[in-house]
Parts: C-alpha cells; structure tokens; sequence
C-alpha cells in the first residue's frame, strides 16, 4: 500500500511510520513539528519507502492534488490539554475543519480508505464502564465549557467523515490515552510524573488522584491497531483502541516509583496532591469488544512494562 500519514512526527506518527515501512507499505509522512520532532523519526527517513515533508498538511494537500495513495491516516490534531483551555476556537477549526478539509481533498482524489484519529474524550463524563461505541458522547452534554473544544471538534469531525461513509471507506480511531517513547510532554500525565521522578522533583497530583481512573495506551499497540483498522474497517464505524485495564492516577505513580527504583533510580519525594482542574473526568475506561471483533486488534502491552521501556527511553535523552 502507499500511504499518507498526517502528524506522522508525533508519538502516534512516528511508531505507525515504523510499523507500515516494517509491512512493506510506502510512506509519505507530514509533519509541521508544531508537537512532533524530526529526531522521532530520523531512523527512517533515508529509508527508500519512506518520503518526509515538514509542512502543515493543509499546505501538502493544497499542493499535490491529484496523487494517488490507497490510503490516509489522519492523525494530525492540536492534542496538549491545555490548549484545549487556553485556545479553544483554534483546537476546534484544526481539529474540526482541517479534518474535513483533508477528507475532502481525500475523496476528490478518489482515495478509497481514511482512518481519522479520533479520542475517548468524546465520551465526556461517562455513565457505563466500560464505554461502549454506542455510549452517548460529549456532544449530547451540556457542558460547554472549554475543557471540551478538543471533544465537540472530534465529535463533529465524526458526523461529517460519516455522512461520505458510502463513497469512501472511513472509520475513526476513539484513542485512549496514549504513551510511550518520543512524548515528554509534561502536558501529558505519565511523561509529567517520569519527569519528576529523573528529576528528583515532587509530583504534583491532581487532590482526587485516588479516583481518578484511566485506560492507557502503548505506542506500539496503538500503532497496530491503527493499522489494523486500514485494513480491517468497516466503513461508518468508531472503534475504542485502548488496553482496557484500569487504573488510576495514584496507581500509575506507584508503578512509576516502583519501576525508576528497579532501575536503580531511587526517588523519595512524597507526592503533592494539589492540582484540580474543572471539568476533568473521574472515571474513562473503554470497552474494546468491537475492536478486537473486528479489527483483530488484541493490546500487548501492560501499563507497567509500557511505563518501564518509556523510563528507559527518556533517561537515555539524558545521557
């Protein structure tokens, strides 16, 4: 296959670019570097399959109509919590309508496959747990605060892809949250506490980190199952990627402590519980039944082996 992938620098991006060259697929990668890091993909980018262009996609896809690929992986978005505070219209317009920009220029240039990158945020403040597909969204909600700029984008952008679901096969990717080498990202919480913990520096936690649950995601089964779903789709269809086991936020720094110290990196600062930020969801855990039915995807990776090889890779940055 020849392939397109967006954001393809970035912590998902970069690992899918990996994975399709591994399976023999032809890459063109885009990147802006807005988030991502040339170096996520320095590896590959003399590889004879693979063609990188630093750009916005927007200008890529302005500038090279009418070039044939079998498919595209969408996975460039405005992603950082904060932005989704600080600048809500701008993650909406990206998230939303350069989405559908690029879908259009997709189906113009009768691409037959597009897999979007979407997010379990748009499951908001979630009733069932595990969260099925067909659970209601954060657009059925009456928050409106701009905590969710990131999840009505996303939302909608599913609404509008689906409406073409009968010309191209497409189908959305509702990522849980994702983690691994090539993001230390403090915006992001398992960097943010590895951080801390090369450091030597407390960790602030949020005053309910004790409740707060989360499904997390390794790089490299998330790279899988958004290849599987190229090949796998049906078209119209969201599917939860994610490993569905649960823990919450004080778990996931005990399991961080604990595998710094099996390393030999012995960190004794006390957690500070004194962070709270409105609107965040207690509890996300995704129910990944129709993924692994149909997509064949089954996750790999436990969250306390994915925190040890990500600990590993950013002590070596280090060095």
């Amino acid at each position: 296959m020849k392939v397109l992938i967006t954001g393809a620098a970035g912590l998902t991006g970069a690992h899918l670019v990996r994975t399709c060259l591994a399976n023999g697929d032809t890459v063109v990668g885009v990147d802006n570097l807005f988030r991502g890091k040339r170096e996520n993909i320095a590896e590959v980018l003399e590889h004879k399959k693979f063609e990188f262009h630093e750009c916005d996609f927007r200008k890529y896809i302005a500038e090279n109509c009418g070039t044939v690929f079998d498919g595209v992986y969408h996975l460039a978005a405005i992603v950082p919590t904060r932005y989704f505070y600080e600048e809500p219209c701008l993650t909406y317009e990206v998230n939303c309508h350069g989405t559908y920009e690029i879908f259009q220029w997709a189906l113009q240039n009768h691409i037959p496959r597009f897999v979007n990158a979407s997010s379990s945020e748009i499951y908001g403040h979630a009733q069932e747990f595990p969260t099925r597909e067909t659970a209601p969204s954060q657009y059925d909600s009456v928050d409106t605060t701009t905590r969710w700029s990131y999840a009505h984008g996303k939302v909608m952008t599913e609404y509008l892809l689906n409406h073409h679901s009968n010309k191209i096969m497409v189908c959305h990717l509702r990522y849980a949250n994702v983690y691994g080498p090539y993001d230390a990202d403090d915006n992001h919480v398992i960097p943010y506490i590895l951080n801390r913990v090369l450091q030597g520096e407390p960790c602030s936690l949020n005053v309910k980190a004790a409740e707060i649950a989360r499904s997390f995601l390794y790089m490299s089964d998330c790279a899988a199952a958004t290849r599987l779903a190229m090949l796998h789709m049906r078209s119209g269809r969201s599917y939860n990627v994610a490993n569905p086991e649960e823990h919450t936020i004080l778990d996931l720094y005990h399991m961080a402590v604990k595998a710094a110290n099996e390393m030999g990196i012995f960190y004794c600062c006390e957690p500070q519980f004194t962070l709270s930020r409105s609107g965040d969801p207690e509890r996300r855990v995704l129910d990944i039944s129709r993924a692994k039915k149909e997509l064949g995807y089954s996750p790999n990776v436990a969250l306390e082996e994915g925190l040890r090889r990500t600990l590993a890779w950013m002590a070596a940055q280090r060095q």
